[in-house]
């Protein structure tokens, strides 16, 4: 179960970057913003 769980986390987590990511994509405003 708890290797289920571990999966699942990182899911979302990669879920959560790509939600991210097409909501603020890299290559709209690259100067603007330093992080992406």
């Amino acid at each position: 179960m708890a290797e289920i769980r571990r999966s699942l986390s990182s899911y979302i987590v990669l879920a959560v970057l790509t939600a991210a990511l097409s909501i603020h994509p890299i290559g709209a405003r690259p100067s603007s913003n330093p992080l992406l």
